[in-house]
């Protein structure tokens, strides 16, 4: 965590910039799955459409393609499905866009959803419970919840009196965290900045890092600490 120095109330926001690539998500079914450590996509499973962009006041989907419960695409570049970052407790979840570096929000009592900068007001957290599925309920607007509607593409936040879709939400197979290197493990890895650029090729995972400058590397879609 830690706090931004211009405005020391206000959370640092994660992770920058935001993974992208190809990964691999499998759904969610109970809330002891939902964990700050990983990415989300949020889902309408009978179109296959992945929640993508802001598009003025509602997103846009973006096909992917579903296999058993789980979906693998590439996330987070022009027209690719949002990998967003979890945050905050139960009760009071926030959603990251890395990208737009937005929170999902809702702003106002209309069939919206917005992007707001802060997450401290409820307007941009989210009570989710699974139940018969999923629900993503917006902590402001109590009776509007994140739906898909087949009628006019988009997410957005419906009463369920509107009989929109509901969503499902997918959670990345690899963390975003900081992972520990295993010494005894002698796979050859290629290491990056996190930047995207290669600073050792097929070097063993036991000395991927030695000697290297302090800082934050990639290897196999996890990050780790050089101190």
């Amino acid at each position: 965590g830690g706090t931004d120095p211009d405005d020391p109330d206000e959370p640092v926001d994660p992770t920058d910039p935001p993974v992208s690539g190809e990964f691999t998500f499998t759904k969610v079914t109970s809330e002891s799955q939902l964990s700050p450590d990983y990415t989300y996509l949020i889902v309408y499973e009978d179109e296959e459409k992945a929640m993508g962009e802001q598009n003025g006041k509602y997103r846009n989907p973006v096909g992917v393609t579903l296999s058993g419960n789980q979906i693998t695409t590439n996330v987070n570049g022009n027209g690719q499905p949002r990998a967003l970052n979890l945050g905050g407790t139960k009760g009071a979840y926030t959603l990251y866009d890395g990208v737009e570096k937005v929170y999902l929000a809702l702003k106002t009592s209309d069939n919206e959803l917005n992007g707001s900068t802060t997450a401290t007001t409820n307007e941009a957290k989210w009570t989710i419970t699974f139940g018969s599925g999923c629900s993503i309920r917006n902590n402001a607007h109590t009776d509007k919840y994140i739906n898909y509607n087949s009628d006019k593409p988009r997410f957005a936040c419906y009463k369920t009196s509107s009989n929109q879709q509901p969503v499902a939400l997918y959670r990345c197979t690899t963390t975003t965290g900081i992972a520990e290197i295993t010494a005894d493990d002698g796979a050859k890895v290629d290491v990056y900045t996190v930047t995207g650029m290669k600073v050792r090729s097929q070097v063993t995972r036991a000395d991927a890092l030695d000697g290297l400058e302090k800082g934050v590397y990639i290897i196999g879609n996890k990050k780790y600490l050089v101190k």
